[in-house]
């Protein structure tokens, strides 16, 4: 119970103190959570909005130490495995941290429009199969014949990135710049406080 106390009145001691410095702390965190939030699904095209929304900042004050956090709390469900590698233990998983990119070499299956279905549907009773590029699924008719059904084209996905975790991209190395540009101000900010220390 002391501990606590004695833990509260330090931080109390601290932000009275130290309130410019929490400031631009918390501003500077701010800024990374916000940059990361609106370049979250650059380059990503299955979108569910969860793991963007999951996107936090928080400003902590641990002994005489000021800490801000950018995290995410978006969670989904998942199986934890046994030694065998079976599923065992339902749990949620704070899934934000590995979203990931494209690959660059990712494609995607573009749905084909009729006149192109025609000129597919031709090529595949001249030759037996499809040209390469198109997949499809097999739908066996009355004759006992296989056709092709949901044929799509196989082509570059044009979001194609570098496959990184959006983690590592806008936060862990989106944080950089922002803490370089605005170094000078909490350098100011430390700077008032030792100069209303040392009075």
């Amino acid at each position: 119970m002391i501990g606590n106390i004695l833990d509260q009145s330090i931080q109390d001691l601290i932000s009275s103190v130290a309130g410019e410095v929490i400031q631009t702390i918390e501003s500077i965190v701010k800024e990374t959570r916000n940059n990361a939030y609106d370049h979250w699904y650059d380059n990503v095209r299955k979108v569910t909005g969860r793991s963007q929304a999951g996107l936090r900042y928080k400003v902590v004050l641990k002994g005489d130490a000021i800490q801000g956090v950018v995290y995410n709390d978006a969670t989904a469900p998942a199986f934890k495995r046994d030694q065998e590698g079976n599923k065992a233990e339902k749990v949620m998983e704070k899934y934000g941290y590995f979203v990931h990119r494209p690959r660059a070499l990712s494609t995607i299956a573009r749905p084909i429009p009729l006149p192109e279905y025609r000129a597919l549907m031709s090529f595949y009773r001249s030759n037996g199969k499809l040209p390469p590029g198109y997949v499809a699924a097999s739908y066996r008719d009355s004759r006992g014949r296989n056709r092709p059904v949901g044929i799509a084209k196989i082509e570059p996905n044009p979001a194609a990135s570098d496959g990184k975790r959006l983690w590592q991209v806008y936060v862990t190395n989106g944080s950089k710049p922002i803490i370089k540009r605005r170094l000078v101000e909490l350098d100011r900010a430390i700077d008032d406080v030792g100069k209303r220390i040392t009075r």
